[in-house]
């Protein structure tokens, strides 16, 4: 560690001091600044330049260093980008690595008390060393280290160590500064101090290499199928091939014929094994003991051992591996069927032949004909066919031919025709599901009748199905439900449960009176609660005067306490003192009356709130005279009153908006009448001669000053506010087209 030169014992020193880092509390320390330190051309930008200033009393903008940089046409042409980092720093981003060295503690800036510099974390890493001797010294491990970077301090980390009440320290790791980029990593190894740097890129390139391997290994692969192909071809049509030729070809084995002859050389043995019954014995009673083993281990489970998901996966294989075996079975018998000779005629106590053969002196061709038991089909090969039936064998051959070919066409198509149909299920589902997360997105949930017309649009009756068999279950539940409701609270309950406002929006109220009757739905529908109000009864009211009683008469006040240990009563199980009434029963009764009588206001007044009442209608005041600004009006009545005055009083936010509210309920416009009934209209022309409700057209007939003018404004604002009464629109526009003729006869 490097330390200033002065005294720092003194105690004028260590004040100046402290009063230096007072002023320059948000200051930077400036041993962190190194102006030598520069970038490498070989270091990846961006390139990252501070600046600050040397004062760190006055704030830096970026816009003053941007000024002062884009006076120079270097720094306007390299400089991206200018930010702030703090009270007195800036951060200045560049192209280029030249424009950031030539920066650091330029004329521009130095000229104006500004340094500028690069960090050392920028260009620099530290790295710890361990498992290093302390054999070696700083100086040795400089020297002989080896490193991509450039090494450019090592030193040896110390620590403390109490040995017999002395304090040592003690040797350890190796620190070392080496200079980096940012952009790349390290990793320094701990056994052999050497400094591994790893780029961004090198898994890419790793990635790359394997990738190019991997292609290569293929390529060379075919090339050695495509010359033993080429070799055979040549072997078959019996050109000279040389020696070496071949043995290239024996050795081009490619990994599935390797794999084929392992397949088969594992056979072999096996077949070899099961030859010698006592090997074969030994290695099943092996295998038994292995199996017992894993079993035991847990290793392997009995499927009433293994959850439901490892239930379903095993009973899945099963399936497929007898369904391999079925298969296989059923390509063996249709070979067999294919390929075997059609069976002769079976034997019967017929045409059974004799167990001895038998000795006939007859021609061959006789003997042939006479031999009992020998059909036709055993004498093909000594009958000769005519060309008429050579004729008919050939035909029916063909169409046999042709029938499997069809059979086999038809077999394709069916084929094709279920992988269509799957497809075409699959879109349909995929279809569904993105309707419905669109559905989903939209910001406006869809309703009820949406959701209805979507189940009936899809055309699934499965599901068309349940929601109604649903809907079904649901009338039947609640009806038992409400059969079983004894109390008149149990009832309200279950009505107000199955009724409000979405029944009454979709119109299915009228099928609620299957369930509750109609008084009981419409009472629901007013009420805003689920739960019954309970009115207080006499009984409840009762116990809260006996405890009132009970209260007043165990209080100091009114009675004495006894101090025997026998002076005590038990009664209900429940063991009291005795107590001594301090007064007679009639004083007492007026002083519980007084006491507890209603209305009753003896409570001590509260000035401090009384006071703040006060000037929050000084300020109300205030605001509607005066036209200060709301912070003016709050600070001058605040003035007046005293703090403990104000901390009671609301907040500054708070006594805004009174103002504002104050003053708008002073300017407020005419208020606008909502009905036809609510206009104020003279006494006389109120009503016609038949209708009972107000009416408006001997009034306006009469109107011929300024008052009727401003009433019929009136009444025009009440005609652009869009009613709810419909009788009143047709009557309104005719007073506005009265309104207009009335004007401009006042304007003439």
């Amino acid at each position: 560690m490097s330390t200033k030169t002065g005294d720092l014992g003194s105690p004028e020193n260590n004040s100046t001091k402290s009063t230096e880092n007072a002023k320059n509390d948000r200051a930077v320390k400036n041993d962190n600044i190194d102006v030598n330190n520069k970038y490498n051309l070989s270091d990846i930008g961006p390139y990252f330049v501070y600046v600050q200033s040397k004062e760190n009393s006055q704030r830096l903008f970026p816009l003053r260093v941007g000024h002062y940089l884009f006076s120079n046409d270097i720094f306007k042409k390299s400089v991206e980008n200018i930010q702030s980092l703090g009270f007195s720093r800036v951060k200045v981003i560049l192209k280029s690595a030249n424009a950031a060295n030539l920066l650091v503690n330029h004329e521009i800036l130095t000229a104006q008390n500004l340094i500028s510099y690069i960090p050392k974390y920028f260009t620099q890493k530290k790295g710890v060393i361990r498992m290093v001797d302390t054999f070696f010294d700083d100086d040795y491990i400089m020297n002989n280290i080896q490193s991509d970077r450039k090494v450019i301090e090592i030193k040896r980390m110390h620590r403390r160590v109490t040995d017999n009440g002395e304090i040592k320290t003690v040797r350890r790791q190796m620190e070392m500064d080496i200079s980096s980029n940012r952009n790349k990593i390290i990793d320094i190894e701990s056994l052999t101090g050497r400094l591994r740097i790893l780029k961004n890129e090198a898994a890419v390139k790793r990635k790359e290499k394997e990738k190019a391997k991997y292609e290569e290994k293929k390529r060379r692969e075919k090339q050695r199928y495509y010359k033993k192909k080429q070799a055979q071809l040549a072997i078959q049509k019996g050109s000279k091939i040389t020696k070496k030729i071949a043995t290239k070809i024996n050795k081009a084995v490619s990994t599935e014929e390797k794999r084929r002859k392992e397949r088969e050389k594992k056979r072999r043995q096996r077949q070899k094994l099961k030859e010698n019954k006592e090997k074969h014995e030994e290695y099943c009673k092996k295998e038994r003991e292995n199996y017992q083993k894993k079993k035991s281990l847990g290793k392997i489970k009995l499927i009433a051992e293994m959850n439901k998901r490892e239930q379903r996966l095993q009973r899945k294989q099963w399936r497929m591996r007898q369904h391999k075996r079925r298969m296989k079975l059923k390509n063996v018998e249709n070979f067999l069927s294919y390929n075997s000779p059609p069976e002769s005629r079976a034997v019967t106590p017929d045409n059974q032949r004799p167990e001895s053969p038998v000795v006939l002196d007859l021609s061959v061709n006789e003997g042939l004909n006479q031999i009992p038991g020998l059909e036709k089909s055993d004498q093909r090969k000594t009958h000769k066919r005519t060309p008429k039936e050579a004729l008919s064998n050939t035909e029916n051959t063909k169409l046999t031919n042709k029938l499997k070919q069809a059979e086999r066409l038809l077999n394709e198509t069916q084929h094709k025709l279920n992988i269509a149909k799957a497809k075409a299920e699959r879109y349909k589902k995929q279809l569904q599901r993105e309707h419905r997360k669109l559905l989903r997105k939209s910001s406006t949930t869809p309703t009820l009748n949406t959701k209805v017309d979507g189940i009936i649009q899809r055309g699934d009756t499965k599901e068309i199905k349940k929601q109604l068999l649903f809907g079904e279950v649901l009338q039947e539940q609640i009806k038992s439900n409400l059969q079983s409701c004894s109390t008149e609270i149990e009832k309200q309950i279950a009505s107000k449960i199955i009724s409000g406002r979405v029944a009454k929006k979709y119109r299915v109220a009228g099928k609620m009176n299957s369930l509750i009757s109609n008084h009981r739905y419409n009472r629901s529908l007013r009420q805003t609660e689920i739960m019954p109000s309970r009115k207080i009864r006499m009984e409840e009211y009762a116990q809260k005067i006996k405890k009132l009683i009970f209260d007043f008469f165990v209080s100091d006040e009114v009675s004495v306490q006894t101090p025997g240990k026998k002076d005590c009563i038990t009664v209900r199980q429940q063991k009291m003192q005795k107590r001594f009434l301090n007064d007679t029963l009639t004083n007492l009764y007026k002083k519980f009356i007084t006491k507890h009588q209603k209305n009753d206001h003896n409570h001590e007044g509260n000035p401090q709130k009384f006071e703040s009442f006060k000037i929050i209608n000084a300020i109300k005041s205030d605001a509607t005279t005066s036209r200060d600004a709301s912070r003016a009006i709050i600070s001058r009545q605040c003035s007046e009153g005293g703090e403990v005055i104000c901390a009671s009083l609301p907040t500054v936010s708070g006594l805004g908006q009174c103002v504002r509210r104050t003053r708008q309920q002073k300017n407020k416009g005419i208020s606008v009448p909502s009905t036809i009934e609510d206009l104020n209209v003279p006494e006389g022309l109120t009503k016609t001669k038949k209708a009972k409700k107000p009416s408006i057209w001997k009034f306006l007939e009469g109107i011929q000053n300024e008052q009727g003018l401003t009433e019929m404004k009136i009444s025009l604002r009440m005609w652009r506010n869009n009613f709810k009464a419909k009788k009143g629109r047709k009557s309104f526009r005719k007073v506005k087209d009265a309104c207009k003729q009335l004007s401009r006869q006042l304007s003439k």
